[in-house]
């Protein structure tokens, strides 16, 4: 699955293996939680290394994702404003693994140490895309 904020320049976002060689249909599921607005395609690749693309779609997103975030992409530091003061702020990878907490009414994340990567947000249910540079 890969994901487009301009459907010009894309980014791996999600990977869900194949069911092998078949005859018969198969389906597939790929879910990234709180995802916002963005364009969206599939990528299937064959055992000989052979990718395809989709056509892409733009998927509006969801309203949990209403975090801002800025700058992003960000460098050592990214902003939070207005985070609730009773939720855990949690920076994770795009696969779901928790890199980083921070204390609930945090609205300065400390990003050093990261590796150059798109990660996930979280502050209760609202989510937010942040590309770390």
């Amino acid at each position: 699955m890969e994901q487009s904020p301009d459907g010009r320049r894309w980014q791996q976002v999600g990977f869900v293996p194949c069911q092998g060689t078949s005859s018969s249909p198969h389906t597939y599921a790929f879910a990234l939680p709180g995802a916002g607005a963005a364009y969206y395609r599939l990528v299937q690749q064959d055992t000989d290394g052979v990718e395809t693309r989709s056509a892409a779609r733009f998927v509006a997103g969801s309203a949990a994702a209403a975090l801002q975030l800025y700058p992003n992409p960000a460098r050592a530091t990214a902003e939070l404003p207005g985070t609730l003061a009773t939720a855990e702020v949690q920076l994770l990878s795009l696969q779901g693994s928790v890199m980083r907490r921070y204390p609930a009414g945090t609205t300065q994340l400390d990003l050093r140490g990261l590796a150059a990567d798109p990660y996930l947000v979280r502050v209760g249910a609202q989510v937010a895309r942040l590309v770390v540079e």
